[in-house]
């Protein structure tokens, strides 16, 4: 896994994720995340890589969010699968875990973007 000087991916990302709640930096993966949720990483390593690619620093946080969201629908849909078999959920809480992740995906992936952004500017020279 490539380090990209972020905090840990459970703390952040595999917490967040699994209530809803949202993302509070941008995270790393660890040897034990990487066992525990491969997804979870698959979709957080497309989103930040599809954010460095498509983010022209013009446009939007949101509008660059919603390319990035098409651009990893595969790794999304397998992150859900994985945290629903994870957490033991009955099929009716699985899909309104689901739901609530859907519901919170777009502010995810407006963080990883503006996460990008922040990343970029401090290593950018003054």
């Amino acid at each position: 896994m490539r380090a990209r000087g972020r905090p840990p991916l459970r703390a952040a990302l595999a917490c967040g994720l699994c209530v809803g709640a949202s993302l509070l930096a941008p995270p790393t993966a660890t040897a034990q995340d990487q066992a525990d949720a491969p997804a979870l990483v698959a979709w957080y390593d497309c989103s930040t890589d599809a954010a460095a690619r498509l983010d022209d620093g013009r446009s939007d946080a949101a509008t660059v969010a919603e390319a990035l969201a098409t651009s990893c629908q595969p790794q999304w849909d397998a992150s859900k699968a994985e945290q629903c078999a994870a957490s033991e959920l009955s099929p009716q809480a699985c899909a309104l875990l689901s739901d609530k992740l859907d519901a919170n995906r777009r502010s995810y992936e407006i963080k990883v973007v503006l996460a990008h952004r922040a990343r970029k500017a401090e290593a950018s020279p003054p």
